[in-house]
C-alpha cells in the first residue's frame, strides 16, 4: 500500500457504511485511501487535479457502530504495519473523509488519533 503513496506522512483516508447490498440488512463497510492526480475529466475534459479512491478494505457487519468501525480501524493499522514495518498509519492519518454516522466518527476519535473529520460535501448540504 504504501508503495503507491507520494506523501506516507499526510494520508487521506475514507470510509462508508453500506446498506442492501446483502441479505437480511447486512453493511458492507469499505475503507481506502484518496489521492490526487492531474488529468483531464471524464465528461468536462478540463485538466485539474482530481481525486481517486482507492479501496483497500472490507468488512461485513450486522450493524454500524462505534464498534464494528473500531474493529475495522484496528485492522486497518495491521495492514501497513505487515507490509513496512516502522510505518504508523495512526500517525499518518491526517484526514478522514467520511459521512455524518455518529459510531464512525467516535471510533475514528478513539483509533485514528491524528485524523480530522472532513465531512462529504453532498451530505454536508443536503
Amino acid at each position: 500500500m504504501t508503495g503507491s503513496l507520494t506523501n506516507k506522512d499526510y494520508v487521506k483516508l475514507c470510509g462508508d457504511g453500506t446498506f442492501r447490498l446483502l441479505r437480511e440488512d447486512w453493511n458492507v463497510l469499505t475503507l481506502g485511501c484518496l489521492s490526487k492526480h492531474h488529468a483531464p475529466g471524464e465528461r468536462d475534459h478540463w485538466e485539474c487535479f482530481r481525486t481517486t479512491f482507492s479501496p483497500w478494505l472490507f468488512a461485513v457487519t450486522n450493524k454500524e457502530s462505534e464498534a464494528t468501525y473500531s474493529l475495522l480501524f484496528q485492522s486497518a493499522l495491521r495492514v501497513p504495519a505487515k507490509l513496512q514495518p516502522g510505518w504508523d498509519l495512526r500517525a499518518a492519518c491526517k484526514q478522514y473523509h467520511a459521512d455524518w454516522h455518529a459510531g464512525e466518527e467516535r471510533a475514528r476519535a478513539t483509533v485514528l488519533t491524528s485524523s480530522l473529520r472532513v465531512g462529504d460535501w453532498a451530505r454536508f448540504t443536503g
